[in-house]
């Protein structure tokens, strides 16, 4: 019934502080669901990773597709 009219790909970087990271694990429902001591020891081993880096942040890449349809 439909046909594909148009494709994009967009990306975009987010750098991330310890502390806003650590925040977007929060939202992931795997970290939610450990046990709270095992969750602080996890986050302040990765705020201690973070803060060796150069620029002491996290750089994720992120993908959005977009598909455009038309009716045949």
């Amino acid at each position: 019934m439909f046909g594909l009219a148009a494709a994009r790909r967009y990306f975009w970087d987010v750098v991330y502080t310890a502390d806003d990271y650590l925040d977007l694990l929060m939202t992931v429902s795997t970290y939610r669901a450990l046990e709270p001591n095992v969750r602080e020891r996890l986050f302040a081993r990765l705020r201690g990773r973070i803060a060796t880096r150069p620029a002491q942040s996290v750089r994720l890449t992120y993908l959005a597709l977009l598909y455009v349809l038309s009716r045949r």
